[in-house]
């Protein structure tokens, strides 16, 4: 019997123009373990691609929404830009992250900036307008979730779920860029927000996952699915 009170989503992040095609297997196989779609988080800089890879990227990306699954439009690039001022806690979350934190340390005008690039990346993919923004890695600057949120989006922070009205707490259950031994540490603490009875939890899946933790992952949906229910963003 699931509890009724307590809610998960469910997230796929990094999915790119570089490898929409390769990581589709790994979503259905989700999919199918989960029985429903989830959000997919949409990296939408085109980069150097062909004007077919584009195409073909357009088009997985309509399927998948026809299909159910919600589109979260994730960051710009998904990388810093070496030209960017950073604050002193950016440049930290820089070297963190080996420079995939590219909202961090920002100021007010770069950050706007930024953001608005991003959104032009996603409106050239022609899909309707994202529910939510997520930064990469959840790290961010003090303007952008007011940023996001003028735009009626929802905003995704490390520990917390923004929207017009309403701040959720939400623990990031994700095991991408932890070293080898904090791994079974990581999967521990999933477990225990899917068992605390408040707040949102999110399982924040990604590429470097696969195939490594595979079964891990399997187990946890597999708890998410007796300890809770799926929330998708659209119901928040």
């Amino acid at each position: 019997m699931w509890n009724k009170k307590k809610k998960c989503l469910l997230s796929f992040h990094d999915i790119s123009i570089e490898n929409f095609d390769t990581i589709s297997p790994w979503l259905e196989e989700i999919r199918l373990l989960a029985g429903t779609p989830f959000a997919l988080l949409i990296i939408p800089d085109p980069k150097t691609a062909s004007s077919e890879r584009f195409d073909a990227f357009k088009k997985q990306l309509k399927k998948w929404q026809q299909e159910g699954y919600e589109l979260l439009l994730h960051g710009c690039s998904h990388f810093s830009i070496d030209s960017h001022r950073l604050s002193y806690q950016g440049r930290l979350a820089h070297i963190l992250t080996h420079g995939e934190a590219e909202f961090a340390g920002l100021n007010q005008a770069d950050s706007a900036t930024l953001f608005k690039r991003a959104l032009s990346f996603w409106n050239q993919l022609e899909l309707e307008k994202p529910k939510a923004f997520v930064p990469p890695a959840w790290y961010d600057n003090p303007f952008l979730s007011s940023q996001v949120l003028k735009e009626e989006m929802i905003y995704e922070g490390r520990f917390s779920i923004q929207t017009k009205t309403r701040r959720y707490f939400s623990g990031a259950i994700s095991f991408a860029g932890l070293l080898k031994p904090l791994i079974p540490i990581a999967f521990n603490y999933g477990y225990f927000l899917l068992r605390i009875p408040f707040g949102v939890s999110r399982i924040a899946l990604h590429p470097v996952d696969f195939p490594n933790h595979r079964e891990r992952i399997h187990n946890l949906i597999r708890a998410a699915l007796n300890e809770s229910h799926w929330l998708q963003y659209k119901d928040l």
